[in-house]
C-alpha cells in the first residue's frame, strides 16, 4: 500500500500545536509524498499493460502509450458521455449519454459511418 498524503499519524489538535518550521516541513512532505504518488502512478500507466490504453497521434510522434488501470473509461467530449466498459464475460459495454453531466439524459445520435463504424453526436450538434 502506497502512502497517502491525507495519512498522517497525528489528530489536528495536536498538529496545530506544533511550531510553525515542523507543520511547513510536514506540509512540504505531504506535497512530495503525493507528487512521488502522481509519479509512480504515471510510471505504472506505461508500463503495466492493461485492456485500454490512450493514444493521441496528433500529439506527440514518439509518445509512449499509456495504459489505464481498472475495467471501465468515461469520456466526455462535446456534449456526449461515452463509457466503455469491460466485463468478464469477456464482453466490452458501451453506454452513452448527452448533456453537460455525466449523468444526464440529452438525446445522443447514433451515426453509422463505415464498417463496424459509428459518430456519436449530441443533439445541440446536429446538423
Amino acid at each position: 500500500m502506497k502512502p497517502s498524503a491525507d495519512s498522517f499519524p497525528i489528530d489536528d489538535d495536536k498538529y496545530e500545536k506544533l511550531p510553525k518550521y515542523v507543520r511547513n516541513h510536514i506540509e512540504a512532505l505531504r506535497r512530495d509524498v503525493t507528487r512521488l504518488n502522481e509519479k509512480v502512478d504515471r510510471m505504472v500507466d506505461k508500463a503495466v499493460s492493461t485492456k485500454a490504453w490512450v493514444d493521441d497521434y496528433a500529439e506527440d510522434i514518439g509518445r509512449d502509450r499509456e495504459y489505464i488501470q481498472g475495467d471501465r473509461i468515461t469520456i466526455n467530449h462535446e456534449g456526449v458521455w461515452l463509457r466503455v466498459s469491460f466485463y468478464e464475460d469477456k464482453s466490452i459495454r458501451l453506454s452513452w449519454s448527452g448533456g453537460r453531466f455525466e449523468h444526464s439524459m440529452d438525446e445522443v445520435a447514433l451515426i453509422p459511418e463505415s464498417y463496424q463504424q459509428a459518430r456519436l453526436v449530441s443533439k445541440e450538434n446536429l446538423r
